[in-house]
């Protein structure tokens, strides 16, 4: 059995008959909340990536049975071929603060960075080194008098950051490895940035 943790990825199979097509395409979700080790609340995202929300889903554990009707959750198969090996993913990441999980790909790091979370890599080496985004409403480019640049036209765009392993906060940029790694683990409390005006 794996048990259950705030910031897992899952399986999300909504509730539909047997056999339908959609079956065969489940939704990426996050367990947001734990009832126990059968039973989540999950947030998470359908195929169209539209956002949803499912309180009390049944999560599937070992050889229980697949419904044949209602919805359900289950582990991905590389998450159970890691509790088999009892082997934790998240070395790295646990020294780091980050929460004990299977990892997730690039794709659902970068969700759960926009929804305020921390992220990062088991692989990476160095402790304490995170990502975090940074919302345009987070900074400023302004001189020492806190003026805009002359000619400044553009609009503030969402960035992310890295805490690096000597605690400082850079804009990070992600590697090909890091893209294709699926390793990536949330930090286990919320970050909410407030950066410092960049003066110069």
């Amino acid at each position: 059995m794996i048990k259950p943790s705030i910031g897992r990825v899952v399986w999300f199979q909504p509730e539909h008959a047997h056999g339908a097509p959609d079956r065969d395409q489940p939704h990426a979700a996050l367990i947001v909340h734990v009832w126990g080790d059968r039973m989540v609340n999950l947030g998470g995202f359908d195929q169209n990536g539209a956002p949803f929300a499912a309180c009390s889903v049944t999560l599937l554990q070992d050889d229980d049975p697949i419904p044949p009707h209602g919805r359900y959750a289950q582990w991905m198969p590389y998450q159970v071929g890691w509790a088999n090996k009892q082997e934790p993913v998240a070395t790295a990441g646990t020294s780091a603060g980050c929460s004990e999980t299977n990892g997730m790909p690039f794709g659902l790091a970068v969700e759960a960075l926009k929804k305020g979370s921390r992220v990062a890599r088991a692989g990476w080496n160095g402790k304490g080194m995170w990502l975090a985004y940074v919302a345009m409403d987070d900074y400023t480019v302004c001189d020492s008098q806190c003026n805009m640049p002359p000619n400044f036209g553009g609009r503030m765009l969402p960035w992310i950051g890295m805490q690096t392993a000597q605690g400082d906060f850079v804009p990070w940029l992600a590697s090909q490895t890091d893209v294709l790694a699926e390793d990536w683990v949330l930090v286990e409390s919320p970050v909410l940035l407030e950066a410092a005006p960049i003066t110069g």
